[in-house]
């Protein structure tokens, strides 16, 4: 499984579960939040990184490396790393409620 995949699943669900239905609009919203979620989750889990855990990255990804040797890294520069993904699911999935309602309510 890719991480776009398993990222577009999420943010479909996430979606579904707060109040959208399935139409034809939702694969375009589903791919709008998809690319926020993308940079952001990036964002996260580059700046959690050392600076020189960031310039062996930057060596890194000049290789074109698979999902799967990018998991590696990161499974192996960031500690406990699984847990550490699943609470930004679980920070972006609040975050993004928190400004819907926000938005709602305006």
């Amino acid at each position: 499984m890719t991480f776009i995949n398993s990222n577009a699943r999420f943010i479909k669900n996430m979606l579904l579960e707060m109040w959208f239905k399935e139409d034809n609009a939702l694969p375009l919203l589903i791919e709008q939040t998809l690319k926020v979620f993308d940079d952001w989750i990036q964002t996260e889990i580059l700046s959690s990184l050392s600076d020189s855990k960031i310039e062996e990255f930057d060596k890194f990804i000049i290789k074109n490396p698979s999902d799967q040797e990018i998991y590696s890294f990161f499974n192996n520069s960031i500690n406990n790393f699984d847990a550490f993904v699943d609470g930004l699911y679980d920070k972006f999935k609040k975050t993004y409620k928190l400004e819907y309602k926000r938005f709602l309510y305006k």
